[in-house]
């Protein structure tokens, strides 16, 4: 019993990584004190619990580790929520697909815990000597640094090893903090923060890569009379941080993405795939597949990329958005109803997940339910008020039935999407589902190819997610429908990919 004990205090004791010599799992070293994995010269740095989890793991060498043991020996004991340690797992797994592939494995041993498997034999650990006669001496001038910031990028690395100015650094953590919100505003301050980032420090290429993502990203805040401006700017900056650091995730994702994903589908999917491969787990490519994905119809396929991406990034809220609207179109509405939840009280204050709620109560036929929350004045969001105005119109009239309301709400809806056109879709929708259809593709025809009485509310980049939402019903079930995504070129890439999208599957 005593030896039991003792092999549990073991198995348990700290991970301090700043402690724990390099080791090799096969041809994958993993190096603690610099929270790296290195194989054949491919690099990836991990945040600084992931590593922790790892080592724990690799340390069992192939028992069973709790999920107690995990806690115990990479958070301290602290109480911590199962989602903490099933984000650190998710994002092991994400590199048996990338740097580690074939390597090992993590296995889940129901109701018991993991357990690392490796399908060459663990090798045991090296001395950080041997390490640094065969990788020479710039591992020990300086360990990679990880940066935690919310909007879009958890885990940044400077991947040239050289650190960066003090100043510069604090730009680019503003940076990263703001962007990635949906808010053209905040997009346009982390430009800016970037812009003095380099400024401060020219060699300073991860800053350069999240400038070429900023400018990119300025792009969906259309129409934009300067929208070829913005994309010389973005290729620039990713040119410049390519100069300086041959392997930057952000400046590759940028380059890729300039294009639209819209009849880019194929393109797009392939690249981001790709991108991955290089580059496991990060977060914006991650984010772009699951977006394609869910673009073409497919977002089933595209939820546990979303999932993964919300788990990793908890305070950016598009990739929550995007798994809340994966789940309900799977029909996994209890799952969907949680997610929105917790959702909704991390960003009580944002439109976005108002309008989901209500939309949802809405589609699911818990009309007297939406009218009760559209009129509870803590609900209400901050942003957008006219917005939120023309939601309860539609909410109320919805409630009532009376043609009268609708037509009311209707008028108010086209009036709003005159001066909004860059919420064209919310609005189609809104007008799918007071029941006028017809309006609906008219709207639609506008949006996509700048035609009929609507052509005013043309996008530059159209999106065709929201095609294929739970709310979109109504106008999928119209005969319309299939000649709209024939025109769009959607039935085309179904069949050049040997597909289909979920509601034909």
């Amino acid at each position: 019993m005593g030896d039991s004990n003792l092999a549990l205090t073991q198995r348990a004791s700290r991970v301090v990584l700043a402690h724990e010599p390099s080791f090799r799992i096969g041809d994958v070293t993993i190096e603690p004190q610099t929270r790296q994995l290195e194989r054949d010269g491919q690099r990836v740095t991990l945040e600084p619990r992931v590593m922790q989890v790892l080592v724990a793991l690799a340390r069992s060498e192939g028992k069973v580790l709790t999920r107690d043991e995990l806690v115990e020996s990479c958070w301290g004991g602290r109480i911590v929520g199962d989602d903490a340690i099933n984000r650190a797992i998710v994002q092991i797994r994400q590199l048996t697909s990338g740097v580690a592939a074939g390597s090992f494995t993590i296995e889940t041993v129901a109701r018991v815990g993991y357990r690392l498997v490796g399908a060459n034999k663990y090798e045991g650990r090296i001395d950080a000597g041997s390490l640094l006669t065969r990788r020479g001496t710039v591992i020990a001038g300086a360990a990679a640094v990880g940066v935690i910031a919310g909007a879009g990028l958890l885990t940044q690395t400077w991947s040239d090893r050289r650190e960066p100015e003090p100043l510069a650094l604090q730009h680019y953590r503003r940076a990263l903090e703001i962007r990635g919100q949906a808010s053209r505003l905040q997009t346009e301050q982390a430009v800016s923060y970037l812009r003095e980032a380099t400024r401060i420090d020219p060699e300073f290429a991860d800053a350069w890569g999240a400038l070429a993502w900023g400018y990119r990203g300025l792009l969906e805040f259309g129409p934009r009379p300067d929208a070829a401006r913005i994309e010389a700017l973005s290729r620039s900056a990713a040119a410049r941080a390519l100069e300086i650091d041959g392997r930057n995730a952000d400046a590759e994702a940028a380059l890729l993405l300039l294009k639209p994903i819209y009849r880019n589908w194929l393109e797009i999917e392939t690249g981001c795939r790709r991108l991955l491969e290089r580059y496991p787990a990060h977060s914006i490519t991650e984010y772009n597949l699951a977006l394609t994905l869910s673009e073409t119809g497919r977002w089933r396929e595209a939820q546990p990329f979303f999932q993964a991406v919300t788990d990793r990034e908890p305070f950016w809220p598009l990739p929550c958005r995007g798994f809340i609207n994966a789940l309900l179109a799977g029909n996994r509405t209890e799952e969907a109803e949680d997610v929105l939840e917790a959702a909704l009280k991390r960003w009580p204050k944002r439109v976005d997940f108002w309008i989901i709620k209500l939309r949802y109560l809405l589609a699911s036929g818990q009309t007297a339910e939406a009218l009760q929350f559209a009129d509870d004045p803590r609900n209400l969001p901050a942003e957008n008020p006219p917005l939120v105005e023309l939601e309860r119109t539609l909410i109320k009239a919805m409630a009532s039935g009376i043609a009268e309301d609708k037509q009311l709400a209707l008028s108010r809806i086209w009036k709003a999407a005159t001066a909004e056109p860059g919420l064209a879709q919310i609005f189609i929708l809104a007008t799918g589902l007071l029941g006028d259809t017809s309006s609906a593709f008219q709207m639609s025809e506008g949006f996509f190819f700048g035609t009929g009485a609507w052509s005013h509310i043309k996008a530059q980049r159209p999106n065709t997610s929201w095609l294929f939402l739970q709310q979109a019903s109504p106008i999928r079930t119209s005969a319309s429908f299939e000649a709209l995504v024939r025109e769009i070129g959607l039935h085309r890439y179904w069949q050049q990919a040997g597909l289909q999208p979920d509601y034909l599957a």
